[in-house]
């Protein structure tokens, strides 16, 4: 049989993140595309259109 440990934390996103994996694999995978896209989009920003990616 498997115990449940419950951990007491101050961020409710920390707390749902230790509850349901899940939920915090998908916030991992949501804040990767969001700095990927605004890297891509600062950096196009910053040169001539011949040196832009993607």
């Amino acid at each position: 049989m498997v115990m449940a440990c419950i951990r007491i934390s101050r961020r409710l996103s920390v707390f749902i993140g230790r509850t349901i994996p899940g939920v915090g694999w998908v916030l991992l995978a949501r804040d990767a595309f969001i700095i990927a896209t605004n890297t891509v989009f600062k950096y196009h920003r910053m040169v001539k259109a011949e040196d832009k990616v993607l």
